[in-house]
Protein backbone atom coordinates (compact mmCIF):
# COMPACT_ATOMS: atom_id res chain seq x y z
CA UNK A 1 0.00 0.00 0.00
CA UNK A 2 2.92 2.35 0.68
CA UNK A 3 3.95 2.02 -2.97
CA UNK A 4 0.40 2.79 -4.08
CA UNK A 5 0.23 5.86 -1.83
CA UNK A 6 3.59 7.07 -3.13
CA UNK A 7 2.42 6.44 -6.66
CA UNK A 8 -0.88 8.22 -6.09
CA UNK A 9 0.98 11.17 -4.59
CA UNK A 10 3.42 11.25 -7.46
CA UNK A 11 0.56 10.90 -9.92
CA UNK A 12 -0.76 14.06 -8.38
CA UNK A 13 2.32 15.60 -9.93
CA UNK A 14 0.12 17.21 -12.28
CA UNK A 15 -3.45 16.91 -13.24
CA UNK A 16 -6.68 18.68 -13.92
CA UNK A 17 -9.68 18.86 -16.11
CA UNK A 18 -9.13 21.92 -18.17
CA UNK A 19 -10.75 24.63 -16.20
CA UNK A 20 -8.32 27.01 -17.81
CA UNK A 21 -11.07 28.94 -19.53
CA UNK A 22 -12.46 29.82 -16.12
CA UNK A 23 -9.00 30.90 -14.98
CA UNK A 24 -8.51 33.20 -17.97
CA UNK A 25 -11.81 35.05 -17.97
CA UNK A 26 -11.34 38.72 -17.30
CA UNK A 27 -13.72 41.05 -15.61
CA UNK A 28 -16.56 42.36 -17.76
CA UNK A 29 -15.56 46.03 -17.59
CA UNK A 30 -14.72 47.84 -20.81
CA UNK A 31 -11.13 48.53 -19.81
CA UNK A 32 -8.48 46.23 -21.19
CA UNK A 33 -6.15 44.49 -18.76
CA UNK A 34 -2.61 45.78 -18.53
CA UNK A 35 -0.18 43.72 -20.58
CA UNK A 36 1.41 42.33 -17.39
CA UNK A 37 -2.04 41.22 -16.17
CA UNK A 38 -2.80 39.59 -19.52
CA UNK A 39 0.57 37.85 -19.45
CA UNK A 40 -0.01 36.55 -15.91
CA UNK A 41 -3.45 35.27 -16.91
CA UNK A 42 -1.93 33.52 -19.92
CA UNK A 43 0.77 31.98 -17.73
CA UNK A 44 -1.86 30.74 -15.28
CA UNK A 45 -3.81 29.06 -18.08
CA UNK A 46 -0.59 27.56 -19.46
CA UNK A 47 0.38 26.13 -16.06
CA UNK A 48 -3.04 24.52 -15.56
CA UNK A 49 -2.97 23.07 -19.07
CA UNK A 50 0.55 21.68 -18.54
CA UNK A 51 -0.55 20.09 -15.26
CA UNK A 52 -3.33 18.37 -17.22
CA UNK A 53 -0.83 17.20 -19.84
CA UNK A 54 1.26 15.57 -17.12
CA UNK A 55 -1.79 13.78 -15.75
CA UNK A 56 -2.70 12.57 -19.23
CA UNK A 57 0.88 11.39 -19.82
CA UNK A 58 0.83 9.35 -16.62
CA UNK A 59 -2.55 7.83 -17.40
CA UNK A 60 -1.55 6.91 -20.96
CA UNK A 61 2.00 5.87 -19.90
CA UNK A 62 3.77 8.41 -22.12
CA UNK A 63 7.00 8.81 -20.21
CA UNK A 64 8.55 11.04 -22.89
CA UNK A 65 5.69 13.55 -22.60
CA UNK A 66 5.95 13.48 -18.80
CA UNK A 67 9.70 14.14 -18.96
CA UNK A 68 9.16 17.11 -21.28
CA UNK A 69 6.97 18.77 -18.63
CA UNK A 70 8.66 17.82 -15.35
CA UNK A 71 12.24 18.70 -14.46
CA UNK A 72 13.89 15.36 -13.67
CA UNK A 73 16.08 17.13 -11.10
CA UNK A 74 12.95 18.43 -9.37
CA UNK A 75 11.56 16.98 -6.17
CA UNK A 76 8.40 15.25 -5.02
CA UNK A 77 7.39 14.96 -1.39
CA UNK A 78 6.38 11.37 -0.57
CA UNK A 79 5.47 9.61 2.70
CA UNK A 80 9.14 8.60 2.81
CA UNK A 81 10.34 12.19 2.48
CA UNK A 82 11.59 14.30 -0.40
CA UNK A 83 12.77 12.37 -3.44
CA UNK A 84 14.14 13.46 -6.77
CA UNK A 85 11.66 12.95 -9.62
CA UNK A 86 14.17 10.85 -11.55
CA UNK A 87 14.32 8.38 -8.64
CA UNK A 88 10.56 7.73 -8.61
CA UNK A 89 9.99 7.30 -12.35
CA UNK A 90 9.63 3.52 -11.98
CA UNK A 91 6.84 4.06 -9.44
CA UNK A 92 5.06 6.63 -11.61
CA UNK A 93 5.12 4.31 -14.62
CA UNK A 94 4.78 1.03 -12.72
CA UNK A 95 3.31 -1.56 -15.14
CA UNK A 96 1.32 -3.12 -12.26
CA UNK A 97 -0.56 0.18 -11.83
CA UNK A 98 -3.48 1.25 -14.00
CA UNK A 99 -4.86 4.72 -13.44
CA UNK A 100 -8.56 4.81 -14.33
CA UNK A 101 -9.44 8.28 -13.07
CA UNK A 102 -7.54 11.36 -12.05
CA UNK A 103 -9.09 14.78 -11.76
CA UNK A 104 -8.30 18.12 -10.23
CA UNK A 105 -10.83 20.42 -8.67
CA UNK A 106 -10.59 24.08 -7.73
CA UNK A 107 -7.19 24.82 -9.28
CA UNK A 108 -5.59 28.09 -8.23
CA UNK A 109 -2.38 29.59 -9.52
CA UNK A 110 -0.44 32.04 -7.39
CA UNK A 111 2.22 33.92 -9.32
CA UNK A 112 5.29 34.43 -7.12
CA UNK A 113 7.07 36.42 -9.81
CA UNK A 114 7.07 36.36 -13.62
CA UNK A 115 9.04 33.08 -13.68
CA UNK A 116 7.70 31.23 -10.62
CA UNK A 117 4.21 30.06 -9.70
CA UNK A 118 2.47 27.70 -7.28
CA UNK A 119 -0.53 25.67 -8.43
CA UNK A 120 -2.83 24.32 -5.69
CA UNK A 121 -5.85 22.05 -6.08
CA UNK A 122 -7.83 19.15 -4.66
CA UNK A 123 -7.41 15.88 -6.55
CA UNK A 124 -9.19 12.57 -6.79
CA UNK A 125 -7.46 9.51 -8.21
CA UNK A 126 -8.45 5.89 -8.61
CA UNK A 127 -6.98 2.87 -10.27
CA UNK A 128 -5.69 -0.60 -9.66
CA UNK A 129 -2.39 -1.83 -8.32
CA UNK A 130 -1.69 -5.52 -8.77
CA UNK A 131 -5.43 -6.01 -9.39
CA UNK A 132 -6.54 -4.22 -6.20
CA UNK A 133 -8.66 -1.08 -6.50
CA UNK A 134 -7.27 2.03 -4.82
CA UNK A 135 -8.60 5.58 -4.60
CA UNK A 136 -7.50 8.74 -2.87
CA UNK A 137 -8.56 12.34 -2.42
CA UNK A 138 -5.78 14.78 -1.62
CA UNK A 139 -4.74 18.42 -1.51
CA UNK A 140 -1.86 19.09 -3.87
CA UNK A 141 0.60 21.80 -4.76
CA UNK A 142 3.10 22.07 -7.58
CA UNK A 143 5.83 24.68 -7.97
CA UNK A 144 6.33 25.75 -11.58
CA UNK A 145 9.40 27.59 -12.90
CA UNK A 146 9.73 29.24 -16.31
CA UNK A 147 13.07 28.52 -17.99
CA UNK A 148 13.91 29.71 -21.48
CA UNK A 149 10.25 30.61 -21.95
CA UNK A 150 8.94 27.14 -20.96
CA UNK A 151 7.07 26.31 -17.75
CA UNK A 152 8.45 23.20 -15.97
CA UNK A 153 7.17 21.47 -12.83
CA UNK A 154 9.96 21.57 -10.20
CA UNK A 155 8.35 20.42 -6.94
CA UNK A 156 5.16 18.59 -6.01
CA UNK A 157 3.53 17.56 -2.73
CA UNK A 158 0.28 15.82 -1.98
CA UNK A 159 -1.51 15.55 1.35
CA UNK A 160 -4.16 12.80 1.57
CA UNK A 161 -7.54 13.86 2.92
CA UNK A 162 -8.41 11.85 6.00
CA UNK A 163 -11.79 10.83 7.31
CA UNK A 164 -12.84 11.64 10.90
CA UNK A 165 -11.25 8.41 12.17
CA UNK A 166 -7.89 9.59 10.81
CA UNK A 167 -7.40 7.10 7.98
CA UNK A 168 -6.94 8.14 4.36
CA UNK A 169 -9.60 7.62 1.74
CA UNK A 170 -7.47 4.90 0.19
CA UNK A 171 -9.06 1.44 0.20
CA UNK A 172 -6.62 -0.79 2.02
Amino acid sequence: MKTVRILMMVLSILTLTTLSSAQTQTNSSTTKPKSSEASASGDQSNIIAREQQIMDAIRSRKQDVFQSLVDQNGWVMTPGGAQQVSSVMSQIFNPAMTLTEYRMEEPRVMMIDKNTAVLTYRSFSSGTMNGKTESETSYDSTVWVKRKGKWMAMFHQSTPVTNPQGSTTSQE
